[in-house]
């Protein structure tokens, strides 16, 4: 047993089995180690389990922890997967048969610098949590029945900045004084701000800087007036992964309908970008409508993204300035997605289908090091364009 730092939603998440909408393993590309092929093929299950089993599994690389995978059916799912919804090896053969991925998912547990166990909110269950809670999302300590490696040897100052400069984060994030969007904005620029002492190698000065940043007054920022470059990020982000991902793929025509864009990306020009402008701040009117405490359920989203990915210090990211693009992105893509998605429906559901979704996208792909390459590629990571995107989505 080890104390672990937990969302406080952790004593009450159960997977929803068959009553999930969008099982995790549908149009996701499930890899195994080579001891989890083996041992999946060394089961002896029922005559109907064995049928499923028959070509469920190829070998995919001489990597002996990516070796091999699931083979996708027609759909998309697993072909473990039946039609109640259920996995037929778990069903069947108990939890402790199957790959990690699958034992664990939504799960993510570190014990680099301290034993942590994050949420995805990928997954509709966590997403309903998040979006559905009152109140700030609090971290917690529980005992966890799980074994820890010995943990890295770190110098008391690097652990002391982690704590810090993670612990600035969220407190930015759930200053209820500000809307989100300043919020998202104020971080965003203490990132770019802390990315000048990071670059000449300045620990200390990088620490009470962000201190310092906790203690000053902000005042609400101005909103923008109306101009189509300030959605430039968003829709370029969307048109690059909507289509490709295969969670997201089936929104595309509906977020296109909206903004009344072809769905073509190659047919879009500055007079359709300058209709999407005006009809994406109609959709925002009524998204306030249809769903009056969004500014708390983003705020939720948010720390539970900031917990997940260990913001400002991912281990995929090259520094604090990527770290900052990266959060705007997060922020720019789920409000985006949500408002010209769901801003009509008052159904709960729809929400969470569509945060589930992209959040697949984010947490569990390269976006993070994609959008940041994008964003600097189509010269929109400079820090006034950003604020004004973020303030205008």
């Amino acid at each position: 047993m080890a104390k672990f730092y937990v969302p406080e939603y952790y004593d009450h998440f159960r997977c929803k089995g068959g009553a999930c909408r969008r099982t995790c393993c549908h149009g996701w590309n499930i890899t195994l180690s080579m001891h989890e092929y083996f041992a999946l093929r060394s089961v002896e299950g029922s005559e109907s389990l064995n049928r499923r089993m028959d070509g469920a599994l190829e070998i995919i690389s001489d990597d002996k922890e990516r070796y091999a995978a699931f083979v996708r059916t027609q759909d998309g799912s697993c072909p473990l997967l039946r039609e109640d919804g259920l996995c037929a090896m778990h069903a069947e053969c108990g939890e402790e048969v199957l790959p990690a991925v699958c034992r664990e998912y939504p799960r993510a547990y570190r014990t680099d610098y301290a034993c942590e166990l994050a949420f995805s909110a990928s997954c509709e269950g966590v997403a309903e949590f998040l979006l559905n809670a009152t109140g700030p999302l609090k971290i917690v300590r529980r005992e966890i029945d799980r074994p820890v490696p010995e943990p890295e040897e770190h110098d008391e100052q690097t652990m002391n900045l982690l704590r810090n400069i993670r612990h600035v984060c969220v407190r930015v994030l759930q200053d209820r004084a500000l809307p989100m969007a300043d919020r998202i904005a104020h971080l965003h620029a203490l990132l770019y701000e802390l990315h000048a002492y990071e670059a000449v190698g300045d620990m200390r000065g990088l620490c009470a800087a962000a201190q310092e940043f906790v203690l000053r007054q902000f005042p609400l920022m101005r909103v923008p007036e109306a101009d189509w470059v300030h959605l430039a990020a968003p829709l370029a982000l969307s048109g690059a992964f909507f289509q490709s991902s295969p969670s997201l793929r089936e929104f595309w025509p509906k977020m296109t309908a909206a903004l009344h864009l072809p769905q073509d990306r190659a047919e879009w020009t500055e007079e359709h970008f300058i209709r999407a402008e005006r009809r994406y701040a109609l959709c925002k009117g009524r998204f306030a409508d249809t769903h009056p405490h969004w500014q708390e359920q983003w705020e939720r989203l948010m720390t539970n993204y900031a917990f997940y990915t260990r913001l400002p210090f991912s281990d995929r990211l090259a520094g604090l300035k990527d770290e900052a693009l990266s959060l705007a992105a997060c922020y720019a893509m789920t409000r985006f997605a949500a408002v010209t998605i769901a801003a009509e429906s008052t159904d709960a559901d729809a929400l969470v289908d569509i945060i589930a979704a992209v959040m697949r996208l984010i947490e569990h792909s390269g976006f993070d090091r994609r959008c940041v390459a994008l964003l600097r590629k189509s010269h929109l990571d400079d820090e006034e364009h950003l604020r004004d995107m973020l303030l205008t989505v």
